[in-house]
């Protein structure tokens, strides 16, 4: 079996590749990884909060933290949750660029930009969404 090797060299090769079959698309391991890094090293600045602050609240070790925003680690579910509460943000905030863009053609943009705001500017937000729903709603006087 002379292809033996061959297929190995293969295997090596795309060990660290996630084919996603639904979306056609092919992700390796370490691009997400990356990304979800990324994603909560910002929020965590966005906070204005240490990783010792954040493994406070978390119970997770600072070390650990650190792993995950550099990419080196994605963490578990839990961890995802721990952190998303920490941050005051949702796992699709974190996720959802990893999605395929057919997928993300069906989600409205405006509730993931929302999403990605601050308590206060959310709250603004709300407050001008109810003023114009109210004035939707109230009678109009024909002149």
């Amino acid at each position: 079996m002379r292809y033996f090797p061959l297929l190995k060299s293969f295997q090596k090769l795309f060990k660290n590749t996630i084919f996603i079959m639904k979306a056609g698309i092919s992700m390796k391991n370490k691009d997400i990884g990356i990304h979800i890094g990324n994603m909560f090293h910002e929020y965590r600045l966005k906070n204005n909060l240490t990783q010792n602050q954040v493994a406070e609240y978390t119970g997770l070790e600072p070390r650990h933290i650190s792993q995950i925003e550099r990419g080196l680690s994605k963490g578990s579910i839990d961890t995802l949750l721990k952190l998303c509460n920490a941050y005051s943000i949702t796992p699709d905030v974190v996720l959802y660029d990893l999605l395929d863009d057919k997928v993300k053609n069906n989600i409205s943009i405006y509730d993931e930009n929302f999403k990605k705001l601050n308590l206060k500017d959310k709250q603004s937000i709300n407050h001008f969404i109810e003023f114009f729903l109210k004035q939707e709603n109230e009678p109009k006087i024909n002149s």
